[in-house]
């Protein structure tokens, strides 16, 4: 391994598009897809749809959701997680698989989608996201361990694991607790694994 002839990294926070803008500051073409996510009932029928099951026993995480969610976030920073929050809590309760697999679509997005917040706003939702996943993983089942694997995956991708430190410590806190029996704990285990598998890139 040797460093590359041109070395590129991110401008300073200076030269950096600006976070948090109002609607003023934006494009008339992020106005609409501003203006059509801060509906309340747009996003409650958004969240009804992405929700339902397509295939029984077909469908799987779905990238171009995740990409969705990612892009929301990190164009438009946290202005719609206010409103997101009640249906994430909703949705994390209800352990029916294609719910399951709406919520680690959103939260993969929100994780990857964050990665240019301030501190302060990436720790706040840090303090939403680990009850909310334990709740989740509490109730994972045969049908969604796969993309909650694949969820974790995807948020850890090409991700300094000291930015998601969270995330991990809340991973490894118990992953063999022997609570909800050894199905639940081999879940668990295969969670990490994903997240720890995105990892090989620092080695």
């Amino acid at each position: 391994y040797t460093w590359p002839r041109k070395l590129l990294v991110y401008a300073p926070v200076v030269d950096q598009p600006k976070l948090g803008r109002t609607r003023d500051e934006m494009s008339e073409a992020e106005r609409i897809i501003f203006d059509f996510f801060s509906d309340p009932k747009f996003l409650e029928l958004l969240i009804k749809f992405l929700s339902l099951e397509d295939r029984k026993g077909k469908d799987t995480f779905n990238p171009r959701r995740f990409c969705l969610f990612k892009g929301l976030f990190r164009n438009y920073d946290d202005a719609f997680l206010p409103a997101l929050i009640p249906h994430m809590e909703r949705l994390a309760a209800d352990s029916h698989e294609s719910t399951q697999r709406c919520l680690a679509e959103i939260i993969a997005g929100l994780i990857r989608g964050c990665k240019h917040w301030t501190f302060q706003k990436v720790e706040n939702l840090w303090n939403f996201l680990c009850p909310l996943l334990r709740t989740a993983l509490s109730s994972i089942t045969v049908e969604t361990y796969s993309d909650w694997g694949t969820c974790i995956a995807t948020a850890c991708e090409s991700r300094d694991p000291r930015k998601l430190h969270w995330l991990f410590e809340m991973l490894i806190e118990s992953p063999v607790s022997g609570e909800g029996g050894s199905f639940v704990d081999a879940c668990r285990l295969y969670v990490l694994q994903g997240g720890l598998s995105q990892q090989e890139w620092r080695g």
